[in-house]
């Protein structure tokens, strides 16, 4: 592969996470965040991301503000006035720039064995696999999918995610049609109508309960997230 199909390729990774990014944050409270991602498989290394980021924002695609600690963003400007690395990035996208830009580097990367690999792997990750649950204050959840700390989706604990904690906790609920259906096929669940993931056979019916039919519904600690994430 030459310089510049490896630089198209990194390219066209960076663009498609952010574009998932601004498919999950288009009705969220939350703002885009990129976390630098480590450099394995089809995933580029740190400073090609680095690069990536910046391009983008000469190109006026986006806007970047980094950060430097999960925990603390009010630390944030210390951190920068002390010369350390960032570990990502607020991302404001622009468009319509960045969808031609999208476009563009779709285009130079057809038929590119790399890109194909990246684009099935982009359609797994739009298929929920996993779903780790956090409990918050105020009555809401904080939901995972597939085992991405660095990307929460906030909902509050109304009738199904109730029942969806529970799953969590202890294995199985009693069936409920309205519960199984709204998981399984509801378009007027945010996880596909909002969101932008496929619609999943995530639940399954046993003896009359409710269990799981994807490889793990979980709770998580905040532990656990921050030493992941």
């Amino acid at each position: 592969m030459t310089p510049n199909e490896q630089f198209n390729n990194d390219v066209m990774w960076v663009l498609s996470e952010l574009k998932l990014e601004e498919l999950a944050n288009a009705y969220s409270e939350y703002k885009i965040k990129f976390l630098i991602a480590k450099g394995t498989g089809n995933i580029p290394d740190e400073p090609s991301q680095k690069r990536i980021l910046r391009m983008l924002s000469d190109r006026k695609a986006i806007t970047i503000s980094p950060f430097y600690n999960l925990a603390m963003s009010a630390l944030d400007t210390v951190y920068e006035m002390n010369g350390a690395t960032p570990i990502g990035y607020y991302i404001k996208i622009l468009q319509p720039v960045f969808d031609d830009i999208y476009k563009e580097y779709e285009v130079s990367t057809k038929g590119n064995t790399k890109k194909s690999n990246h684009s099935l792997s982009f359609e797994r990750e739009r298929t929920i696999e996993k779903i780790d649950i956090l409990k918050k204050d105020g009555g809401r959840l904080e939901v995972y999918i597939n085992g991405n700390y660095s990307r929460p989706f906030s909902f509050s604990r109304g009738k199904n995610w109730s029942l969806m904690y529970e799953l969590a906790e202890n294995g199985n609920v009693a069936f409920d049609k309205g519960f199984f259906d709204y998981f399984n096929s509801s378009s007027k669940n945010p996880l596909y109508f909002n969101y932008g993931f496929t619609k999943t056979k995530i639940l399954k019916s046993e003896d009359n309960h409710i269990v799981k039919n994807i490889e793990e519904i979980k709770l998580v600690t905040q532990k656990k997230i921050t030493q992941t994430a």
